[in-house]
This record gives C-alpha cells, structure tokens and sequence, in this order.
C-alpha cells in the first residue's frame, strides 16, 4: 500500500508538473497567436498608411497646380476687369461729352437768339430817339448830337412810345445771361473732353484681355470647384511620420514573434517530457487511471475548454479593440467638425463687421442702407433732376433782380408836367448849345486822349492774346487747373504708377489676386498733394479703399511688393544702378498661414523667384515656417558672453 501511495504521490507530482507544463504551452501559443495576429495588423496598417500617403501626395499635387492654375487665371480676370471698368469709363465719358456738345449748340443757339433780340431792342430804341431828336431839329441851327448846322436827312415818323427802354435793358439782361450760358458750357465741354483723352489714354495703356470676364468667371467657378472636389489638405508630414512609426512598430512585432515562437517550441518541448514521465508512472496505478486514453481525454478535454476560453478571451480582446477605434475615430470626426464649425462662424461674423463698419463710415445704419438701395438705379437721372432745376433757379432769380432794378423809384407819368417840363428842357438845351463850343476843345482834347488809349489798350490785348498760351501753360504747371494738380505732382505721379504697377506683379501673387495698389485723383482728409494717395482695390468687394484698412500681415505684405516695385523700377529707368541685394527685417509674424502655409507661403515663394535671377535676398526672422524655407543661413544666439553666429545649411 505504501508503495502504491507513493506511486500515487508520484504520479500527482508529476500531473501536477505536466498540468504546469501544458499550461505554459498554452500561455506560449496564445501568445504566439497574439504576437502574430498584431503582425499581420501592423502589416495591413503600414499598407493602407502607405497607399494613403502615395495618393495625398498625388492629390496634393493636383491641388497645387489647381492653386496655380486659379491664381494665374485670378490675375487674368483682375485685368480683365479692369479692362472693363475702363472700357465703362471711355463710355460714360463720350456720352458726357456728346450731351455736352448737346448742351452747347443749345447755348450757342440761345446765345445768338438773345444778341438777335439786343439788336433789334436797341435799333428801335435808337429810331425813337433819332425821331424825337429831329422833331427839334431848327434850321441853322447846330444839331445837338452832331453839332452841325445842316440837317439834310433828319429822322421820319412815329416814335415808339413806352417800353422801349425797358426792352433793350431786358434784352441786355438776357444776351449777357445767354452768354455766360454758353461759355460755362464751351468750358464744362472741354473739361468733358480732356477727362475722355484721359480715359483713352488709360484704356489703351492697359492690356486686352484674351478672354471675356464671363469666360474667366467660368473657369475660376470650374476650377473652385475641381479644388473644393479634392477635399480638405492633408498633412503629408504628419502621414510619413506615422508610416514611420508604423514600420519601426512592425519591425518590433516580428521580433516579438519570433521569440514567442522560440518560447512556444520551449513549452512543447517540455510538456513532452512531462507526459513521457507521467505515462511511465501512470503504468503502475489502477486500472482506471493509468490507460494512456483516459490521461489523454481528460488532458484534451481540459485543453479543449481552455482553447474555448482562450478563443472566446480573444474575441472579446479584438471587439474591444474595434470598439476604441471606433470612439477614437468618432472623437477625432466630432473634433473635426467643431473645428470647422468655429471657423465658418469666425468668417461670418467677419464679414457682417465689415459690412457694419463699412456702414459706419459712410454715415449709414442698415434701415438707411436698405432704404438708399431703392434709389441707385435713378440715381443719374435725379442727380440731372436736380441740377436742371438749380439752373432754372438762378436763370428766375436773375430776372426777378433785373425787373426789381428796372421798376425801382418808377411811376407811372403824367403828361401835362412832362410837357411843361419838355418847354423847360427845350430852353436848357438852348444854353446847353451855347455852352457845346466850348466843350468841343474839351472834346477834341479827350478824342485824342480815347485814341491814344484805345492804342495802349489794342497793345495790351495783343500782348495778352501773344501771352495766352504760355500763361495758360504755367497756369497748368502751377495747379490751377481741373485736377489742381502740379507739373511737379503730375510727374511723380507719372513715375508712381510705373511703381505701383511693378508693385501688383508682387503683390498679385503674394494675395491670390484679392488686392491690387491704385493712385487715388484726390489727397485724403485735405492732407499731402493731390493725386498721390494710394488706394487698395479689393477684388472681392469691387470697390477701392485706404491703405489704413489692411490688415498688419496685408499691410506687410504690400510694403513688401511696393519695395521690390520700386527696385525694378530704378533699375529699368537706370541701366547704371543694380539693386541686386535686399534685407527683409521680420514682419513675417503678422501673415496668416493655413496647414503651415497660406499667405506666408505666397510671399516665400515670391522671394524664392527674386533668387532665381541675378538677385540675393536676406530674410530676417524668427517664424519657424521662414527658416524652413531658407534653404541657407546662420542662427545669431544670444549667451550671457554676447551674441554669436552659427552656421547652419540645409533645411530647418
């Protein structure tokens, strides 16, 4: 009995060791299983992450040369418009002047009407007074207007009786209105006419467009639509680096295989021993417990439970896994989506500040604005309204203060003292004669005197007519004209346009087109000279407004392309100076990027094209994304010693 206890003992010894050993067979294989399993994941994760970054990378692409392909075509449509708006202006201006020319024959015509009427008013005036006169006339006696005493065609008839005067002094009134009339329309014609020279000159110095603005429209909506169709940018960077880490995690995968493999072979290895050594002593216990069959089923029963709870274990492990996955993903979607919900909300409110503050400055509300609306479209026609009507005002009161002048301290004669008052008259005449010897010397003196000063004053209108043109000329130089513009303003302003246009090939592509740099005609709030002023032109509004309104990084930006147009040129003006070194200290800072890049992207790239030509281009920064793009350069360090200079080549 004691040796079958001691078999006994043995032998659940040995289970007990082969029971462990069938355990860590188990442990090694599940593991296996495991390390093989997140393998095969790994694989399929490294795969998909390398197809994905393959196709971001073409998508990438695609998108820049879409990007190129709408800021060139963005350039194209500002011209275009442009091209428009002056080919608008030509328009506006030859209608301006054909109603001018409208208005001037009117005039002229008037003009001759009323000097036709001034002539006829006064030579019935002079007839009457010739009748009256002749009335008196005696023979030998000497005339009173002539002073002759032969009277051989004195005047015949009825003399006109009342109204006559008043008629000629009327028509004096109007024949000088008329005139004035028709000289403010000779000169608002010229004026009409040297502002449509203007607007051709400026048509013809802007370029033809090849194709139609609705034909640019077309295809910037097309190619918006091809960007919008490729979807949101990916972070190329980011997606290589997380292929990285998925390979060096493979890499560690298949090295954890492999020893779990190696430890899989160990356990086998040592649960063969174990059962070799529990068959041996299994031989010498009862029947019943020491058939290899029974040892075996209740072995096998007992892994088969343990593999149903492995299995089962190991689904539960990967639906959980799946399951984090999934709310990762979701958290990163949500994210996302609030991300893009914020910004949407941003440009929103942006846009209605904008629009507030553009009310503001015209003085509006948004009833105001909403109520304005309704009368842009008579607006031309009200405006004319009004200016006919101020015209007809001042014509009335004019012949309102004429008529006033004309009746003031008159009334109505009375005949009887009239005569009484000719008798008296006719016998002051009489002596009046008697005096006219002697105020023929008088007269003779002054006649010479007359000719002498109708000699000085002819001298004086020739000198004034030879004069003419070049006191006009300096008139024009000094500023007295429509534009109270300078010769001096007038040619710098020449030389700033050439400035201002190098300056939009510059800053056409650091702004995708949106800004364009025009000369305003006027100084703004009455400071500085007239016509130099410069004006942003902002493609999104259509409209021009002050420089004042940019933004710091718009600003930067546009200093940045009125610098390097106002290098091109002095250097096209003077072959002799070449500026072929420029220093840009910061500024960088106030650009928005957009995926590390935006419109900092823009102006490095501007610079980069400044180096491709004979020029060199120092960038003074501390903005992370402008030392990237320096593929050259040095580090200044700051240490309690002084500062230093590092070298540095290459990117970063």
């Amino acid at each position: 009995m004691e040796a079958i206890e001691n078999q006994v003992g043995q032998a659940a010894a040995l289970r007990s060791a082969f029971d462990d050993a069938a355990k860590d067979e188990g442990s090694a294989k599940k593991a296996l299983t495991e390390a093989i399993d997140a393998r095969e994941k790994l694989k399929s994760q490294r795969d998909a992450t390398d197809l994905a970054l393959d196709q971001a990378r073409k998508t990438e692409t695609v998108r820049g040369q879409l990007t190129g392909e709408l800021a060139e075509v963005n350039r194209e449509r500002v011209k275009a418009a442009a091209h428009v708006k002056a080919q608008e202006a030509v328009a506006d201006a030859q209608r301006n002047v054909e109603a001018a020319s409208n208005e001037l024959a009117t005039r002229t015509d008037a003009a001759q009407a009323a000097d036709a009427a001034l002539v006829d008013a006064e030579a019935r005036l002079s007839r009457t007074q010739a009748i009256i006169l002749a009335e008196k006339l005696t023979e030998g006696a000497p005339c009173p207007v002539c002073g002759s005493h032969d009277h051989p065609a004195p005047a015949h008839g009825m003399p006109e009786q009342a109204g006559l005067t008043e008629a000629f002094r009327s028509a004096q009134v109007q024949a000088r209105t008329a005139s004035e009339a028709r000289v403010r329309a000779e000169s608002e014609l010229g004026n009409f006419r040297m502002r449509l020279d203007e607007k051709k000159r400026a048509l013809e110095e802007q370029e033809s467009p090849e194709r139609t603005l609705a034909a640019l429209e077309v295809e910037i909506a097309r190619l918006e639509g091809d960007v919008a169709a490729l979807g949101e940018a990916v972070d190329l960077d980011a997606m290589a680096e997380q292929l990285a880490q998925l390979k060096l995690k493979l890499t560690e995968a298949e090295a954890a295989e492999a020893t779990a493999r190696t430890a899989a072979g160990k356990a086998e290895t040592d649960l063969a021993g174990a059962r070799a050594k529990l068959d041996t002593v299994i031989e010498a216990l009862p029947e019943g417990l020491r058939t290899p069959e029974a040892v075996v089923a209740r072995r096998e029963a007992l892994q088969r439970e343990q593999r149903q709870l492995s299995e089962a274990l190991e689904v539960a492990t990967q639906q959980d896994r799946a399951a984090g996955e999934m709310l990762t993903r979701a958290q990163e979607q949500l994210e996302a989506a609030k991300r893009a919900r914020d910004a949407q909300q941003q440009r929103v409110k942006k846009a209605q500040d904008d629009f507030g503050a553009r009310l503001a400055e015209v003085g509006l509300d948004k009833a105001g604005y909403d109520a304005c609306k309704a009368h842009f479209p008579t607006l031309d026609a009200d405006q004319k309204t009004v200016s006919d009507h101020r015209e007809g005002l001042i014509a009335a009161h004019t012949t309102l203060q004429n008529a006033i002048a004309a009746c003031a301290d008159r009334e109505r004669p009375d005949l009887a003292p009239l005569q009484l008052a000719l008798a008296d008259a006719t016998q002051t005449l009489n002596a009046a004669n008697a005096a006219l010897a002697t105020a023929r010397t008088d007269v003779s003196s002054l006649t010479k005197f007359k000719e002498s000063l109708a000699a000085a004053l002819a001298e004086t209108e020739r000198l004034e007519t030879e004069t003419g043109p070049l006191r006009g000329l300096a008139d024009l130089a000094n500023g007295k004209n429509d534009f109270k513009m300078t010769l001096e303003t007038f040619a710098i302003g020449a030389m700033f346009d050439q400035v201002l246009e190098a300056a939009n090939m510059r800053l056409d592509p650091m702004t995708r087109g949106r800004y364009r740099l025009t000369r305003g005609l006027e100084a703004s709030g009455g400071r500085g000279k007239r016509g130099l002023e410069i004006e942003v032109f902002d493609i999104n509004t259509g409209k021009a407004r002050p420089t004042a309104t940019l933004s710091g990084g718009e600003t930067f930006i546009a200093a940045l392309a009125l610098a390097l147009g106002l290098a091109d040129v002095v250097e096209s003006l003077s072959g002799k100076i070449r500026m072929d070194t420029i220093f840009i200290d910061e500024g960088f800072g106030s650009l928005d990027t957009e995926n590390g890049a935006g419109t900092l992207d823009q102006v490095i790239q501007v610079l980069a094209a400044l180096t491709e030509g004979s020029r060199a281009v120092g960038l003074i920064s501390h903005v992370g994304l402008v030392q990237e793009a320096i593929p050259q350069g040095f580090y200044v360090r700051s240490t309690p010693s002084g500062s230093r200079v590092e070298e540095r080549t290459g990117m970063g």
